[in-house]
């Protein structure tokens, strides 16, 4: 066997509210990415849809796995995104190369011109499924040493696949959709308990070679590079300002031994937050050529007829921004009333006393006439009261 190459891709996301174009434009680029790499074997570890699929999510979809098919054989594992059923019509398209879909856990023996590979899945699970057909009156503390249970007999099954897969001389890989227990967000959060997890060494311990992993959004890896997350292939939100890629991986005479991380050309996505009653500096701030940019400003209401706020746009994408949307934060001004109004001892003294205060004179006539209509009211308000 000579050396095989694996390319590690995981929650591709697509959607097509979220800037489809860009999408099939990206992974058209990391298509090209692994043929130039001569990759033999492709994995794509869950959420390759952001939610239940339309039919331009799906055709995006398929025209992405018919190149990438074209190069090598491509395995899939569902993700916690991907709805049941959406990923299997994949499994019937017409490629060079053969699509694997696994939807449950399954191996998936693919061969390729530097060996022969058995790729174990291990598609999105978490206690909500495990437990799912416990008795109501099992309690949280049962339902999670069950759950635990339940896990580990997985990792149990998915090591004697292992075994079996080098016993008949294929190259076990791990392909998976999980919570690994203290792996990294993009916001720098370490996730602990959030649901069924597993630990690296647990993955390890199966036995494969490589452990390809998806659900979190920051790639990382452990061991070496031997057990990894590659990550989302595009940015989704702000907080995901990291790079975004895939794992080129290598194996020698079916041996791991070095891993690469292959940076997409992923927009960023930028948000820029600015008090209205100041001049922007878009340059100064940060605005970089294909930015996707969010302009949060915050105003007062009697302000907004003053604030230009397509000139701000049109300023944006001046400076190279791809697309610009504004945000506005409506500030609520909080009014006092004049110590001189507070201290006011009649109604008449009290207008007076506003009159002064915003700087608005008034005739004597016309003072007359409000003191008359002041003594009426509160004449009016006494009658009704004695009533």
């Amino acid at each position: 066997m000579s050396q095989l190459r694996i390319a590690h891709a995981s929650d591709l996301h697509c959607c097509e509210r979220m800037r489809l174009d860009d999408w099939i434009a990206l992974h058209r680029t990391m298509v090209g990415q692994i043929a130039q790499a001569r990759c033999h074997l492709a994995l794509l570890t869950g959420d390759l849809f952001h939610a239940r699929s339309t039919p331009a999510e799906r055709n995006a979809m398929a025209g992405f796995l018919q190149q990438l098919a074209s190069v090598c054989p491509v395995a899939i594992v569902k993700g916690n995104h991907d709805a049941a059923g959406d990923l299997n019509i994949f499994a019937e398209l017409e490629t060079r190369h053969a699509v694997r879909v696994m939807d449950r856990p399954l191996v998936a023996r693919l061969a390729t011109p530097a060996g022969a590979c058995a790729v174990i899945g291990c598609p999105w699970f978490d206690k909500a499924h495990l437990v799912a057909g416990l008795d109501a009156a099992v309690d949280v503390e049962q339902s999670r040493n069950l759950a635990i249970a339940a896990a580990r007999q997985m990792m149990t099954v998915m090591r004697a696949h292992a075994a079996e897969a080098r016993a008949t001389d294929f190259i076990p890989i791990f392909a998976g959709h999980l919570m690994v227990g203290g792996a990294e967000t993009s916001t720098g959060q370490v996730l602990i308990g959030t649901t069924v997890e597993l630990s690296p060494a647990d993955i390890l311990d199966v036995g494969c070679e490589y452990a390809a992993l998806g659900h979190i959004h920051k790639a990382q890896s452990w061991f070496g590079g031997k057990v990894a997350y590659a990550g989302s292939t595009w940015r989704q939100n702000f907080g995901e300002a990291e790079a975004k890629g895939w794992w080129l991986v290598g194996l020698d005479d079916g041996v791991f031994t070095q891993s690469c991380f292959v940076e997409l050309p992923a927009r960023r996505i930028v948000l820029l937050e600015d008090d209205a009653t100041t001049a922007l500096d878009v340059l100064s701030a940060g605005v970089q050529p294909g930015d996707l940019v969010r302009y949060r400003y915050h105003i007062h209401a009697d302000q907004l007829h003053r604030f230009d706020a397509d000139g701000v746009r049109a300023a944006i994408l001046l400076a190279g921004a791809a697309d610009v949307t504004m945000e506005a934060i409506i500030e609520q001004e909080v009014r006092q009333r004049a110590p001189e109004i507070v201290s006011a001892r009649d109604s008449m003294a009290k207008v007076d006393a506003y009159l002064r205060a915003k700087g608005i004179e008034i005739d004597e006539p016309t003072r007359e006439r409000i003191r008359q209509k002041l003594a009426a009211i509160e004449t009016r308000l006494r009658e009704e009261v004695a009533a």
